[in-house]
């Protein structure tokens, strides 16, 4: 008949294996990462060499200037007093408000334009 400490040294074996093996896999799969990740950044240079892509294009290019810029999402990053005092000095018919900054006008300020619509007429 077993013991229960026979027992106990079985099962801290076979955890003590499997934890063993789980961490070449772990290894392996890092490895096989590394490659995949070295051989999609050789096949994305070929693309990008091939087709002439320049870096705005990709989504990568900037205006210049510096600043902070979030790595998550590429924006430039802002403290929260400079968040917090935004102004709105124009709202568009269904609602959306913009600050007229610098930069590009929102998709409604430009579909206002085409329209031939004054601008000034949405001023709040």
């Amino acid at each position: 008949m077993t013991t229960y400490r026979e027992l106990q040294e079985q099962a801290e074996k076979l955890l003590a294996d499997a934890q063993q093996r789980a961490q070449q896999l772990l290894g392996e799969a890092e490895s096989i990462r590394v490659k995949e990740r070295q051989d999609n950044l050789e096949l994305a240079r070929s693309l990008i060499k091939e087709y002439g892509y320049t870096a705005k294009e990709l989504g990568m290019g900037g205006s210049g200037g510096g600043g902070g810029v979030s790595s998550a999402k590429g924006r430039q990053s802002r403290s929260k007093a400079a968040q917090a005092q935004k102004v709105v000095k124009y709202r568009g018919p269904n609602g959306e408000t913009w600050g007229g900054g610098r930069g590009r006008k929102p998709g409604w300020v430009q579909a206002l334009l085409a329209q031939g619509k004054d601008l000034e007429q949405y001023r709040v």
